[in-house]
């Protein structure tokens, strides 16, 4: 039975941990900036943001009114831009 000799290292390729890049680091850091940024913004208060849909919805509704006497007005002048 003869015995081994222990392995030894190739001069041109040394032993190296395994490498899987750098991936969760870059993820982590990506994630602390997002956490970072998220947290310098205000919350907007429910107030703010019921005043705020109110005046969304008005806007649309405006704009939704102005279309449809565009498009009455265009029926009744018999064409138009049709746009």
């Amino acid at each position: 039975m003869s015995v081994r000799a222990p392995r030894t290292t190739h001069k041109l390729f040394p032993p190296t941990p395994m490498t899987r890049g750098n991936q969760r680091e870059q993820d982590r850091a990506k994630a602390q900036k997002k956490a970072a940024a998220a947290k310098g913004k205000p919350k907007e208060s429910a107030a703010n943001l019921q005043k705020r849909k109110e005046a969304d919805a008005e806007i649309l509704r405006a704009k939704q009114k102005k279309k449809e006497e565009e498009k009455a007005a265009a029926a009744a002048g018999g064409g138009g831009s049709g746009k």
